[in-house]
């Protein structure tokens, strides 16, 4: 025991084994026994600046996956800085100059909610499914459509009827 313990001391020490081979130095004893007793593995061991500019080059689903590793990769992943960083490589960089209220995050699923909800649009005029759009269209006496020569239907009945009747024929 007291051979591998001397062996380990040397070790970490970058000293030389037996054979008078020099070991390969790594961190000192003290390092690496801080790094035992907090558990912080070396990201979280960074500034929390270098943390967020690692995190701009992460896309949204390894983002949204890092912040259900632990709570201080959450707070992390959370950095207003961070989504401000994928906002603009996602999106547009146009909208530099605002604040959102909520938050970069916030207005980053906003803004991919409505990007998927536009997709999924497009997607039923292409097919002309009257079923998807009956889905996806909201039923609600609000409801407009505004025909591509300008012409307003209100309320979501009146819409699919225009729907019905034109075919899809934008």
């Amino acid at each position: 025991m007291a051979t591998a313990a001397a062996t380990a001391e040397l070790y970490l020490n970058g000293g030389s084994d037996r054979d008078g081979e020099v070991l390969e130095r790594v961190q000192p004893a003290a390092a690496v026994a801080e790094r035992q007793t907090t558990g912080a593995s070396m990201m979280e061991q960074l500034v929390p600046e270098i943390t967020t500019h690692a995190l701009t080059y992460l896309d949204f689903p390894s983002l949204c996956r890092l912040s259900m590793t632990n709570s201080l990769m959450r707070r992390a992943a959370n950095d207003d800085n961070a989504w401000k960083a994928l906002y603009h490589k996602d999106f547009t960089l146009e909208q530099d100059n605002i604040t959102p209220v909520n938050g970069w995050k916030a207005y980053y699923a906003a803004t991919r909610a409505i990007m998927n909800v536009n997709a999924e649009f497009f997607n039923i005029i292409r097919e002309r499914s009257l079923s998807a759009m009956g889905r996806l269209w909201l039923n609600a006496d609000y409801v407009k459509c505004v025909h591509a020569s300008g012409e307003l239907f209100t309320r979501y009945y009146s819409c699919y009827l225009f729907i019905l009747a034109t075919s899809f024929e934008f």
